[in-house]
Formats: C-alpha cells, structure tokens, sequence
C-alpha cells in the first residue's frame, strides 16, 4: 500500500454476524490485500486471582478457564438469571448487590405498580409458601437456591467468601418449592421469569415424569428468547430428567476434576454440555460457605458463562449459543457422554456460530410407531447443506442417510422419515449442518421405535390417611412411559386427564367423589405411549370403586401448643442439667442436611430455642459414649462421621471428640451389655455396618 491510509476502510455488520466466515470470503477477492478482524487489545496487564477466601478450592473456575475469560467479559448488569429453586438469601454478604431489583415498583406500599400481578415484587417472588404475598425475607429451606445464585453471581475480589462465574450480572430469585416442586409453583415462576426480563433460566431440578404444563411453559420461555439451563440428574444413569430432556433446554452434565464423569451425573444422548459438578464451592444462607456436589452445581456454572457470552454479545440465539457452547468445550473422551464435551469460557467468548443444526421435534427420548416428521432449523452463515443420518444406539459407528437438504430450514419440517419397518429398539437421530468453510454443526436425539401397545401391568385403589380423612388413590402402572386418561361411567364416560407420562401414576380421587356426590363409581382405563400406540381395559368390563366411609376418631391424645418450629425431632435429654428435658432436632434440609437446634420448655409451657448449631450436620442420636457424664450428639456431615461433646457442664454439644470417614447413618447403644455405649454405623465404601467402642475418655 505504500503507506497510502485511504484504502482502508472499517466495515460494520450485524452482532449475530460470522465474521470469519466474512473474511474468508474477502480473501478470495484479489482486489482486497487484506481483511481482518477489528482484534480487541487490552492492556499489559493480567487480572490477577481473585481474593475470596475460598477461592483457592474453587479449582472448577481454573478448570473452564475463567480467569482469561474475564480479560474479555466480566458480566453486564443488564444480563438476569432468574434462579428457579428454594429461594435465595437476598440479605447474604456475597449476594446482597447482586439481586436483581424491579425498578418499577416501589417498595411496600401494597400497589402493585407496574401491573404485573404482583404487589410489591421489588426482588422476586415465593410461588412456594406465599402465592399470593411478596418474597419473604425467611431463609428456611432456602439452601439450594443460595448456593446455586453463589455459584452464578457471588461477588468476586471481596475478600470474602467465594467468586461467581460473573462480576456484574443479576440474581432474580423465585422461590417455586423446597425438597419437592410442584409444577404449578414451577410453571408461574417460569412465566414470571420471561414476563419480567430474565434472559436465563437456570433449573437445578427436575423428575423422571414428562408435565405437560412444564413442557408447555418451558416452550414459552424458548420461543420469547430466554435460555433455559436444566440439571441432567444424579442418577448416575443413561437417562435424562426433565425439563432438562426437552429439546428446548440446554442439559448439563457433570465432570470431577480429573475431568471425568462425576460419579452420580447421569449420560447419553440428549446431554449438551458439560461443567464441573463435585464439590463446587457456594453460597449458603446466613453469610455461609459450602461446597456440594451435583448436575445441580454444574448447571449455574453453565448458566453463568451463557450469561457473560450474552453480556458480549447480546444478539445470541438459542442455537447459537447451543453451537458455541458445543464447538468450544474441551473434549474429554469421556465414552459415557457421547463426544460431549467440558464448557470452556473463555473459548466460549471467542467462538462464534455461523451455522446451527437443532431438531425441535421429536422429543428426545419419545417413541415412534410409523412415520416421524422431523422439525427442526438447519442454516446460518455460508450454509451448504444439511445431512440427516439415523444409527442404531447399541452401534453409533455406522449411519445411515435419511436425507440431505440444500435448503436451509428455519423451524421447519427437515425430513419425514418412515420407520414402519424398523425392528423395535432405541436408535439415534443425528442432524448435521455444513458451512461452505468447512463449519459442521450438529445436534443428536434418541428415539425409541415402538410397534408394541402399552401394557397395563397393574391397576388397583388403595386407602390412605392424609390427616384426619381418608383419600381414595388410583394406582396404575405400565411397561411404556404413558399418558393415562380415566373414564368414569357414573358420570356419562366423563375423562380425566393424568396430565404427566410416566410409568407410574397416581390419580387422588377422592374430590372428584365428592363433587359428583359418588359413593362408588365404575371406571376404565386408556393408555397411550408417546409412540401414539393405545391400550385400553374397556373390553374387560368396568372396574369397581367403593368409597370407604371411615371416621378416624381423634380423641385419646391432646394436641399442645410448642412454639417450636418444623424440625425433625430426633431425641430429647437434659444437656444443660438443670433437670429440664430438651427436644434436639434439626432444622427442616432444603438439601441433606441443615442446623440443629435444641429446645427447652419455659415457664409458659411453650418451648424456647436455647441453642443452635454453628453448622449444618444431620443429628442422629444422644449419648454419652465415654461415661463422663457429659452428653454428646451422634451426626453426619457429607461421608463423615462424628461426635460432638459439651465442652462443660451447663453447655451444649460443639467440641467434636471422635470422628469416622466413609460412615453414614448411626445410634448409639450398648449392645455389649458391659456399660460402654458403642456407636453402630453404615461404612458406605466397604458396605458393611461398624461398631466402635470408647475404651477411654475422649
């Protein structure tokens, strides 16, 4: 150029354009000399580790890279991951200016402000205990959901605590359950997610059982833009909970830091990415640290590196994101994952997806009988063509054309593919969309081919006291996952829906008795398996119900007011001396395990908290297992052990004197008979039942 600067020009092009597929094509242009991209340059100078004090055990944030990734992105603001879980600690040291706030209401004036529904939702909602009220500020049962955020979002280089995977972006927190969700907590707090302006879902949770109303939500969240992270599971199975089996939802996977499979992470076809998952170091309620274990972990690990690639590049898609995530993980020849490999952010920030291949239809894991119409979107940048291959799932070596196409498809039919002949048995479906570059994208399902009607192993009622009343509850199982449909002859063929497809079901039909006024009704069942093949018992004659009419007398024992809130009771004994019986328990988990409290009833007759654990451990009984005459609790923390003594007289249970690794469960007892109480524990690595015995004083 003879240092002529007027032939260089600065071109602009959309943010979801693929740039080097753009260079490429200038190259082949003689006139152009050069073409390259506008490169980031920074200055000289690393961005050191950050100073939380448990950083150094956060060896997951080395793994995947983070420290380079966060040369380039650290996280906006305006990127919000609505954690759907058991709550989050808004009050937390490491998460307090991290919650997402909603701007447009204004604080306890009882309005709903902004017309949403909700009154006084200024940071999320509890679709959990209090539908109708704003999130409370309780942290009960609220574990998970702080840990998951911590992972996300907690502050880094605060010389506290621990460093999330982003610096800037928001928590919205939506309590939707504890232990257990129910899908309508869940499916209103989806909802509220997309209505209010998340832009990731992440769902550390799931079930075996397909819902439909989850399904449907879900889909919603997809088709408005939201990126919907879900939790593999922690079977250690080939299988897949749900949501995260929906095509629409990113599954996740989880590895050690061997970078290998963890060893409880569920596999196989339909996983989309994997992040580390074995003791992952997070938030906790009350100001607290732990590091837990689970697909449950590693799934915020993915939502927060979708969180800084969007903080970069706000135009991503779905399938862009799924492509990214895909052609930038590090592969770790982990068999059981299928070629899936290990999320890597900072390769994820400098990837970009020029081409998608994603099958929106069939379903992951559905079976088929005949014909199948394949949906899905197969194009993008310099698209060439799109290639659809089916394997056998025993052998995914050797494929077999289906079909190529030229066109590029945009959630559209690719292909119909008949499988009336095939021999019944899992295959594999795999998608495959090429660049004129040489880009490969690819997505993979399996199906089940299925020729076979479902069959009814097992219908029968059985009685159940819920309370003080008696609930009828049908009992139906079958060898396919089903779809059950309940037709009641009382009342003119009337059908009820099972509204899941499983193998199980349980239909409670004691409120339909009593709104048609029924003292026995006759019914019978439809089954239909996801391949759309129907099994019903109508040609054995209707099945008979009688209601039972049975009063359960609650005389006999007076119920008394305690003040004490739930806990799980485990033992009462006199710790302090003062010749007054406490109640030890610990506190209801929203995990394994939570504090535990020991209560002692005042001169009201009500009972007072008068001690609580410095940590969470599960309490399993009391004794005194050295003979001097001090109490100890017998607890369990993760795979470990221990006895936890009163330090003097007149105190309560802290001073750890004896602990067991590889120990689950316990009692203490004598069971010698020779006035030394032994401990009785489950060795969980020999699986075998361990008894120890004190042979002196601690």
């Amino acid at each position: 150029m003879n240092g002529d600067l007027s032939l260089i020009y600065k071109l602009r092009f959309p943010s979801n354009s693929d740039i080097l597929s753009i260079i490429y094509k200038c190259k082949s242009d003689p006139i152009i000399q050069y073409a390259q991209p506008n490169f980031y340059n920074q200055l000289v100078r690393k961005i050191e580790k950050p100073n939380d004090f448990f950083y150094p055990d956060q060896w997951a944030l080395e793994k995947i890279e983070l420290l380079k990734a966060w040369e380039i992105e650290k996280g906006s603001e305006d990127i919000v991951i609505a954690v759907v879980d058991t709550g989050v600690d808004y009050n937390h040291e490491d998460l307090k200016s991290r919650i997402w706030v909603n701007k447009a209401e204004i604080p306890n004036n009882n309005i709903d402000d902004d017309g949403n529904g909700y009154i006084d939702d200024v940071i999320g909602w509890d679709f959990f205990d209090s539908p109708e009220i704003k999130l409370k500020s309780d942290h009960i049962d609220r574990d998970n959901g702080t840990h998951v955020a911590g992972i996300i979002a907690g502050i880094p280089n605060n010389s506290v605590g621990i460093s999330g995977v982003t610096w800037g972006c928001k928590i919205m927190p939506l309590r939707a359950g504890s232990k257990i969700f129910e899908d309508d907590d869940l499916a209103s707090a989806i909802v509220y997610a997309v209505e209010n302006g998340a832009k990731i879902i992440n769902m550390s949770w799931g079930d075996d059982n397909m819902s439909f109303i989850i399904r449907d939500v879900t889909e919603y969240a997809y088709k408005s833009g939201c990126i919907l992270v879900g939790a593999a599971g922690n079977d250690n199975e080939q299988k897949i909970i749900y949501p995260a089996k929906f095509n629409h939802v990113i599954s996740v996977g989880a590895t050690n830091k061997a970078d290998k499979k963890a060893s409880f992470s569920n596999y196989g076809i339909g996983i989309d990415i994997l992040a580390p998952g074995e003791r992952i170091f997070g938030t906790v309620p009350n100001n607290s640290y732990s590091d837990w274990s689970g697909t449950s972990m590693a799934t915020p690990i993915v939502s927060g590196v979708i969180a800084l690639m969007l903080s970069k590049r706000k135009g991503l898609t779905n399938q862009e994101i799924v492509q990214i995530l895909r052609q930038s993980a590090d592969y770790i020849g982990e068999p059981k994952f299928d070629r899936v490999g290990r999320i890597n952010a900072y390769k994820a920030l400098l990837t970009t997806s020029s081409i998608n291949a994603h099958i929106s239809s069939p379903q992951n894991g559905n079976g088929a009988d005949k014909l199948i119409n394949i949906v899905g979107f197969a194009g993008g940048i310099d698209f060439k063509r799109y290639e659809l291959d089916y394997s056998l799932a025993e052998n995914s070596s050797k494929w077999y054309r289906i079909k190529i196409g030229f066109e590029p498809i945009y959630d559209g039919v690719l292909a119909q593919w008949d499988i009336s002949e095939f021999k019944e048995g899992s295959y594999i479906l795999r998608l495959r969309s090429f660049s004129q570059n040489g880009i490969i994208a690819e997505d993979r399902i399996a199906i089940t081919v299925d020729h076979t009607p479902p069959k009814i192993l097992e219908h029968k009622y059985n009685i159940r006291l819920v309370n003080d009343e008696v609930r009828t509850i049908l009992s139906i199982k079958t060898d396919d996952m089903t779809n059950v449909i309940i037709y009641y002859s009382d009342i003119d063929l009337k059908e009820f829906y099972l509204p899941s497809i499983s193998k199980k079901h349980e239909l409670d039909l004691t409120d339909n008795f009593k709104a048609y006024s029924l003292s026995n009704f006759k019914y019978y069942i439809k089954v239909i398996s996801t391949a759309g093949l129907v099994t019903d018992t109508f040609d054995e004659g209707f099945s008979s119900i009688d209601i039972p009419s049975i009063y359960i007398p609650t005389i006999g024992f007076t119920k008394s007011k305690t003040a004490i809130p739930a806990i799980y009771p485990i033992a009462t004994a006199d710790f302090n001396g003062n010749g007054i019986a406490e109640i030890v328990g610990m506190e209801k988990p929203s995990w394994d395990y939570s504090y535990v409290k020991i209560y002692e009833k005042t001169e009201s007759g009500l009972y007072s908290e008068v001690f609580k654990s410095p940590y969470e451990y599960y309490p399993r009984d009391v004794g005194d297992t050295d003979g001097d005459g001090l109490l100890e609790i017998l607890g369990n923390r993760k795979d470990q052990t221990f006895l936890l003594e009163n330090p003097s007289k007149g105190e309560y249970p802290t001073k750890k004197i004896w602990e067991g690794e590889n120990l689950w469960g316990g009692q203490i007892d004598d069971l010698d008979l020779d006035g030394r109480k032994e401990i009785i524990s489950s060795n969980i690595k020999n699986k075998s039942i361990d008894i120890f015995e004190n042979r002196g004083n601690d």
